[in-house]
């Protein structure tokens, strides 16, 4: 497996879940890699009795942080952009809904 970020940047480093709805939220674990997969980022780790696990590197305290996030500092919880896309996907799903029925 080889790394896009350089060993140096991660060695020896931890870091938190920081997804508020992860189930390991709050956890910090030691970083084994940094990775790209498909198309985002991931951070492997030891989860449990070694047992080798990813998670998108943007849930992560490695991740940049967001700049929304960042200026509303913490006062909102959603972007609108990502409240639409769940509109739009709760949409589409209705209308599969609608077409079983």
């Amino acid at each position: 497996m080889q790394s896009t970020a350089p060993h140096g940047e991660f060695e020896a480093q931890t870091f938190c879940v920081t997804h508020p709805f992860h189930p390991l939220a709050g956890r910090l674990f030691p970083v084994v890699e940094v990775r790209r997969n498909w198309s985002e980022e991931c951070v492997y780790f030891r989860n449990g009795p070694g047992r080798l696990a990813s998670i998108p590197l943007a849930w992560t305290s490695l991740s940049v942080l967001d700049p929304f996030f960042e200026l509303s500092e913490g006062l909102a919880l959603f972007r609108c952009e990502d409240l639409l896309a769940l509109v739009r996907y709760l949409d589409s799903q209705r209308e599969v809904g609608d077409d079983n029925t």
